[in-house]
């Protein structure tokens, strides 16, 4: 390698290990972190050393529906889920840990209830191990689903009249299920403060114009950069959301056909979205003959740990029609936006009732590229004053030395800062 080419490597490397550095820390849009969970756990283990499958079912019996209950599972290479028979959720990751963090609200029913669980070790000789994390609310209490002595496991899945993921399932003669320490930490889909946060959130009415048209908007402050930030909707009606200022998804399928549309509460990650101080999500609503509904809560976790729960209410504005500002973060002076009207309550709709669904949000093109311009005119500003930095260092030494040029020298500190970053 040249001479000349050495220290323009320097100067390159360094930039772009500091500018990424600077704009996902601290310059550029707050970027979705890495949702773990777990570490050092109490897990269940099965009564066969040898044994490659853990299977594991627990009964739990239930006065009345709850209103909430998420379940959070550990465990490694592949693990998946049953409430009451039916599939919750699967993940399978050969060689690392793996998590679960679901709401299981909609699976659960009056009286006897099963959660079942399989887990298969594909990558080590050790047996299996499971972890799990969960509640339940039921008559204004929580109530814990526990790594317990309530799980009952066996080693091969076994078929009577019933499968052994089904509620009607005989375990009497599984055996329970041992306990062990086991250091399980793995990323999961979303936080885990998305399905374990009860929604307090009340439904809104909003005034409609003569085409049933109303838009919604919630304002709120966040002091510090970002770290994470979900919203949840359920809305009885086709809507439109936007987060400051940027259309990030359209419900509408709804308005091209008079069947009748399951309701839905729809999960997203707005993190990347959100921004320090003054921020908006907003809701354009298109009623069908039908006044519109809409629920919804959103949380913002600064980088400091400050949390901001912002549920629907009264502090949420709405607007008949479409407003010209629906879609911008700082309203109009002549705006007509007035506190959103609330409803007493659930408006016949149980908590349960709503299909969970989790939306992932895809960035328009013009707001990628444009932040991909931002992070690159960074990058260039860094290498321009890195480089001015160096020739006056390069002088410097030049002074010192007495006689020839420093070169490569100036740049040589470059590579261990680079390396570290």
């Amino acid at each position: 390698m040249s001479r000349r080419t050495l220290p323009w490597l320097f100067v390159g490397a360094f930039a772009v290990a500091v500018g990424h550095l600077a704009w996902h820390a601290a310059l550029g849009p707050a970027s979705p972190p890495g949702y773990y969970v777990g570490g050092g756990v109490t897990a269940l283990t099965g009564t066969d050393a040898d044994a490659k499958n853990l299977y594991l079912r627990r009964t739990l019996h239930l006065a009345q529906r709850p209103r909430h209950a998420w379940i959070q599972v550990l465990s490694r290479d592949f693990v998946r889920l049953y409430v009451n028979g039916q599939l919750a959720e699967e993940v399978e990751l050969p060689g690392f840990p793996v998590a679960i963090v679901a709401d299981i609200t909609p699976r659960l029913q009056r009286g006897k209830n099963v959660i079942a669980l399989v887990s298969r070790r594909q990558s080590f000789d050790s047996p299996p191990t499971v972890a799990i994390e969960g509640a339940y609310e039921q008559s204004g209490s929580t109530h814990v689903i526990a790594t317990d002595n309530e799980w009952r496991c066996c080693t091969h899945p076994q078929r009577q009249a019933r499968w052994w993921f089904d509620e009607d399932f005989d375990d009497s003669h599984w055996s329970l299920a041992g306990h062990t320490t086991s250091e399980l930490r793995a990323e999961a889909r979303y936080p885990l403060s998305l399905v374990a946060t009860p929604c307090q959130a009340r439904w809104l009415t909003p005034p409609t114009d003569d085409g049933g048209i109303a838009a919604v908007r919630a304002e709120f402050d966040c002091q510090g950069r970002p770290g994470h930030a979900w919203l949840r909707v359920t809305a009885t009606a086709p809507y439109r959301l936007s987060v400051n200022g940027t259309l990030v998804d359209v419900q509408e399928d709804q308005l091209a056909t008079t069947a009748n549309v399951p309701l839905k509460r729809r999960s997203y990650d707005i993190t990347s979205l959100m921004q320090k101080g003054p921020n908006v999500v907003g809701f354009l609503l298109t009623g069908d003959g039908l006044p519109p509904h809409i629920q919804a809560d959103l949380e913002v976790v600064d980088q400091a740990g400050n949390r901001f729960y912002i549920p629907s209410g009264g502090q949420w504005l709405a607007s008949p029609g479409t407003p010209a500002d629906w879609l911008e973060v700082s309203r109009q002076k002549d705006s007509s936006w007035q506190p959103c009207p609330t409803e007493a309550g659930d408006l016949g709709i149980a908590p349960w009732h709503p299909r969970r669904q989790f939306v992932q949000l895809s960035l328009p093109f013009a707001i990628t590229v444009q932040r991909l311009l931002g992070q690159a005119a960074l990058i260039l500003l860094i290498a321009l004053l890195t480089w001015l930095s160096c020739m006056l260092a390069d002088r410097w030494l030049l002074r010192v030395r007495g006689n020839g040029r420093a070169g490569p020298l100036a740049y040589v500190a470059l590579a261990p800062v680079t390396l570290a970053l």
